[in-house]
């Protein structure tokens, strides 16, 4: 068969992903919490009030998804939403102190799952494969340069 599954690109960043998920599960005290719901927290810390539409392009997920899990977070007391005063077909969104709290606790958890992930790999192997995934992301979804703080421009994608 000329397809080989083991030096298939989708293959090995889909497993990846398997493996983060996992790793992120095992570091996390909230079970509850997925890693799409957490990045959402974050976002919302860092752009509190925003709007589910730009939620859900600096996330990376799909609008009717973003809802989904606004809805599930804010069952759960993390985020409250309301219509948007400017424009009342929008709903923003805005993390409760719970939420908050959450965000700031669980955060030295992650990027302990994080390093968790790159442990294989030495300092240079790190920067090399977070400019090379940064650079096919953009390559596939140029506003990601955008929501890169700092930017992702040609100059630091050659840095390494």
């Amino acid at each position: 068969m000329p397809y080989d599954l083991y030096t298939s690109p989708g293959h090995l960043v889909r497993r990846v992903q398997q493996i983060a998920n996992a790793i992120f599960t095992e570091e996390v005290a909230d079970k509850e919490l997925t890693p799409p719901q957490f990045a959402l927290l974050v976002a919302l810390h860092r752009s509190p009030g925003a709007d589910q539409i730009s939620l859900s392009r600096e996330v990376g997920i799909d609008r009717s998804t973003v809802a989904d899990v606004v809805g599930r977070l804010r069952a759960r007391g993390l985020v409250s939403r309301a219509r948007d005063v400017r424009d009342a077909r929008r709903n923003t969104v805005r993390l409760t102190s719970q939420g908050t709290t959450l965000v700031e606790t669980l955060a030295p958890a992650v990027l302990n799952a994080q390093e968790r992930l790159l442990t294989p790999l030495d300092d240079a192997e790190r920067a090399e494969l977070l400019r090379l995934l940064t650079k096919v992301v953009i390559a596939h979804d140029a506003r990601f340069e955008e929501l890169v703080p700092g930017g992702a421009g040609p100059e630091r994608l050659s840095e390494g």
